[in-house]
């Protein structure tokens, strides 16, 4: 299934209470009963009698009454809110949309690279030579109950920084880092039907500058790149705002399976391996 652009689901209304508006609320209540007895202490008249003081007694009962329930009525006003936020979620949770990425590959036609480098000195003033630019295909499957609306995919191609003991931590904060800062960017997706698979076909550039090149100690002054796709899979559900996303976390190999990459040496889909690095991936 190709990806086409949809406009963006609505975002939900917000429904309002009346209740909680009509119902005053228990300060307001005794701020006018402070106030009534204040007017009722400083206004002149004569020596009270038997039937006033019943007529104060009883509205003071009344009030206190009025108060009493306010306050309950508020209690379960707030109780009534929080089933109402938990049936949501627990609906939320069982009939929302989950999107598995279940492959990412490498694609290229004849002639075309999966990954090229385009010369771009000119552009960026000789501070970067190379663009790499990697064309891959995203195979996603939803396994959830609702459809997936305005599915996309946000990639980037991180040039990681080359350890002997493993770039994983790395990576994972990579990936925190640039997915989050894409959640909720407003475009359109295509749609994922329930129990559907899908295919998304996207390409991703990165400027090659010299401070992420690699140096091996068995090939001095030849520099190399160890490319890494980061995809942040960003769907919805229904007309809610929320966005869900799952993440995952590639890294390029040559067939024969090193993962230096020289800039300017174009690899072939059938020349290049992904890897996946399960323990990054992410779904929320």
């Amino acid at each position: 299934m190709n990806s086409a652009p949809h406009d963006n689901a609505p975002s939900d209304p917000k429904n309002s209470s009346d209740a909680k508006d009509s119902v005053p609320a228990p300060s307001k209540i005794l701020a006018t009963i402070r106030d009534w007895l204040r007017r009722y202490r400083e206004t002149p008249r004569d020596k009270s009698k038997w039937t006033e003081i019943a007529t104060v007694i009883l509205t003071l009962v009344i009030a206190g009454a009025a108060l009493w329930s306010a306050w309950i009525f508020q209690g379960q006003l707030k109780e009534a809110h929080r089933t109402t936020e938990l049936a949501e979620r627990q609906l939320e949770l069982t009939a929302r949309p989950w999107i598995e990425v279940t492959d990412v590959r490498p694609r290229g036609k004849i002639g075309i690279m999966a990954l090229s480098f385009q010369d771009v000195s000119r552009v960026f003033h000789n501070r970067a030579k190379y663009q790499a630019f990697f064309n891959y295909e995203v195979h996603i499957h939803n396994v959830g109950h609702s459809p997936a609306l305005n599915v996309q995919v946000f990639p980037e191609l991180y040039i990681a920084p080359y350890t002997h003991d493993g770039s994983s931590e790395s990576l994972a904060a990579e990936e925190k880092r640039y997915c989050d800062s894409v959640t909720e960017r407003q475009s359109g997706g295509t749609i994922v039907l329930p129990q559907e698979p899908g295919t998304i076909y996207e390409g991703v550039g990165k400027p090659i500058y010299p401070e992420s090149m690699t140096y091996p100690p068995d090939h001095p002054g030849t520099g190399f790149i160890v490319p890494v796709l980061i995809g942040c899979v960003d769907y919805q559900f229904q007309a809610r705002p929320r966005h869900y996303q799952t993440r995952f976390v590639y890294e390029l190999f040559h067939a024969h399976g090193t993962l230096f990459f020289v800039p300017g040496e174009g690899v072939s889909a059938q020349n290049l391996r992904l890897v996946r690095v399960e323990a990054d991936d992410y779904a929320n």
